[in-house]
């Protein structure tokens, strides 16, 4: 599934008029929200999202453009979470992804916002803004590496393989 860069780029103008926007914190702490409100800023991450280059460096987006798949598996809970992201080489990030229990039941979300990547060492630091059913411009950051062109792996371990 693709959205879009028109779409894209009208859904973050439409999150952007948040309160907490208009105060300059792009990232919000969606785990302290309150029912109804928006939620508070999330200070730190909004000062690492404001210290990035609005655009990924030129090295990393030969390197993470494109679709990629990964599996996370949950057996605390039984789960398993199927998650697609898509990187464009104008900044759009955008997701969706399937959560299955052992029951069989599954769920899906989608999502979308943008990212921003810089060299760190032999590693790049991903930052991701992203809003979607549940929460709103929250951020996520990871030092990745890319061993080959269709593999990347974040600082946890987690792998990623490229699609297309």
């Amino acid at each position: 599934m693709r959205l879009s860069p028109t779409l894209a780029a009208l859904a973050l103008l439409a999150a952007a008029s948040t309160p907490a926007l208009a105060q300059g914190f792009p990232c919000l702490d969606n785990l302290s929200k309150q029912p109804g409100r928006t939620p508070p800023p999330d200070h730190y991450s909004s000062a690492s999202w404001l210290q990035l280059p609005r655009f990924p460096d030129p090295a990393i987006l030969s390197l993470i453009v494109g679709t990629w798949y990964t599996e996370n598996q949950s057996p605390q809970t039984n789960q398993i979470q199927r998650i697609y992201s898509v990187f464009d080489a104008n900044g759009l990030y955008q997701y969706r992804d399937q959560t299955c229990g052992g029951t069989g039941i599954c769920s899906q979300n989608q999502g979308h916002g943008s990212f921003r990547a810089v060299p760190r060492g032999q590693q790049f630091f991903t930052m991701i803004n992203f809003s979607d059913l549940s929460r709103q411009n929250q951020c996520v950051s990871d030092d990745v590496s890319f061993p080959n062109p269709t593999t990347m792996v974040g600082r946890t371990g987690a792998v990623l393989r490229k699609q297309q």
